[in-house]
């Protein structure tokens, strides 16, 4: 259930766009930081300090959009650190700034981490797995399909 005070255009334009936009511009600092120094891109939320993957009851869409956003600039600016922290929303603000300096100092380099109300952190990792082209788990015959993107790469090549 979203919340029905949530207003994702606007969110939008308020929290994703200045940050799409603060990174495109400052792309040469990113991509060509200096010997004596390191840049550092990072995303903190207070969604359910799981990344979305805790709650059930509620949800933002904005948050999935700052994720996106985060693994892209991740693929973008191989020669930064990106970061995409979440916390859950009663967790202390003391804490929160605390435990994300420590991210962008001293931590491993996983973009995406979590912190629970008990300050255990959580990271997402990929695991390969193959798949089965032996049976079908979903046709898509007699389906119509919504093909989103902005038509250039890949939302070109599948439709």
């Amino acid at each position: 259930m979203c919340d029905i005070n949530t207003n994702p255009f606007e969110d939008l334009k308020y929290y994703v766009m200045p940050l799409f936009l603060s990174a495109k511009y400052f792309a040469d600092s990113l991509n060509n930081p200096s010997r004596d120094y390191s840049s550092f891109i990072t995303m903190v939320t207070r969604l359910d300090g799981g990344l979305g993957y805790y709650t059930k009851e509620s949800y933002d869409p904005i948050y999935a959009a700052i994720y996106g956003v985060g693994l892209c600039l991740r693929k973008e600016y191989e020669k930064s650190v990106v970061k995409i922290i979440d916390f859950p929303k009663e967790y202390e603000l003391p804490s929160l700034v605390k435990r994300s300096f420590y991210e962008i100092q001293y931590s491993d380099l996983r973009c995406a981490v979590a912190y629970n109300i008990k300050g255990k952190r959580h990271t997402v990792l990929s695991v390969p797995h193959s798949i089965s082209r032996s049976r079908e788990n979903f046709t898509l015959k007699k389906k119509k399909l919504l093909i989103t993107g902005a038509g250039r790469g890949l939302g070109s090549i599948f439709a």
